[in-house]
C-alpha cells in the first residue's frame, strides 16, 4: 500500500569526493526510498568555491519515496560533510492532457502566399481605380 503513495523524485547533488555516492545510496535506503536510476559522476571545476572546494563531482538519481520522508532525507543530506550541495524536486507528471481534459490539437496554420508581384504601371492603375 505504501508503494502506491510513493512519489517520483529527482536528487541532484555536488560531492566533494566520488566515494560519497555510496553514502547517498545508504541515506536513501535508510529512509525507505527506492532508487531506480543513478547517473554517472562527472567531475568539474566550480565557478566559485563551495565549502572551500574548487572542484566537485556532479550527479543525479531518480527515486520513489513517501512525501513525508523527503524532509528526513534532506536533513540527513545536509549533515553529510561530503555533500556540497543538493536539490530534490518532484518529477513532472507525464500525460497527454491537462487537468483531465483530452488534448486538443490546434489546426495547422498555412503560410501566407506572397502577393503576386505587380509592375509599377499595374500598381498605379489599381490605385487609381481604388481612389475613384
Amino acid at each position: 500500500m505504501d508503494s502506491e503513495l510513493k512519489k517520483d523524485y529527482e536528487l541532484s547533488y555536488l560531492l566533494s569526493v566520488a566515494e560519497a555516492a555510496g553514502d547517498l545510496a545508504s541515506i536513501l535506503s535508510n529512509h525507505q526510498a527506492t532508487p531506480y536510476y543513478q547517473s554517472q559522476l562527472n567531475s568539474g571545476k566550480l565557478m566559485y568555491p563551495i565549502k572551500k572546494q574548487l572542484t566537485a563531482f556532479l550527479g543525479f538519481c531518480h527515486f520513489y519515496a513517501l512525501p513525508e520522508d523527503i524532509k528526513k532525507i534532506k536533513d540527513a543530506l545536509a549533515l553529510t560533510p561530503s555533500v556540497l550541495r543538493f536539490l530534490i524536486v518532484t518529477q513532472p507528471i507525464k500525460s497527454t492532457s491537462r487537468q483531465g481534459r483530452p488534448a486538443v490539437r490546434l489546426p495547422e496554420s498555412k503560410p501566407e502566399q506572397p502577393a503576386a508581384s505587380l509592375s509599377n504601371e499595374a500598381l498605379e492603375q489599381k490605385l487609381e481605380e481604388i481612389l475613384k
